[in-house]
């Protein structure tokens, strides 16, 4: 399933530092710690998703000019607000997957525009922002 994806790609998808893979700091837990129950790991569901997601955008490719990916998770990490607080920005980091904005960049000839959610706070809903030349817009809210 993952040999399509360069070893840049892999890397990325698998590289969670064992301090995050436990999803908890101090007394606060990551809830999908908790409650979701997958029979593969989490960057095996990561890689399994980026296929799915190259798939779609290849299904479309040749037929439109224009490609508009509509993702759970926020693309690139600077679109994350750290807090400098460390409870915060520690559980902040599972917001990101940063695998699919290689993706996204990949196709950014016609994939020119990225709607996200995943934050559901007030933290830029609503807002968009210019990524690597993708219009990147997050609707937490939506």
């Amino acid at each position: 399933m993952a040999a399509r994806f360069s070893s840049a790609v892999l890397a990325l998808a698998r590289s969670v530092p064992r301090g995050l893979r436990a999803k908890t700091f101090g007394l606060y837990t990551w809830a999908d710690r908790d409650y979701i129950k997958l029979p593969f790991s989490d960057e095996e569901f990561v890689l399994m998703l980026l296929n799915k997601f190259e798939e779609h955008v290849k299904h479309v490719y040749s037929g439109v000019n224009r490609i508009v990916a509509i993702l759970h998770h926020v693309l690139f990490r600077k679109l994350v607000k750290y807090e400098l607080e460390t409870n915060w920005d520690y559980f902040s980091t599972y917001m990101v997957s940063e695998s699919f904005s290689y993706v996204t960049k990949k196709y950014s000839d016609k994939i020119r525009a990225a709607l996200y959610g995943h934050q559901h706070d007030d933290v830029g809903t609503m807002i968009c922002k210019e990524v690597e030349k993708i219009k990147c817009c997050n609707c937490g809210f939506c």
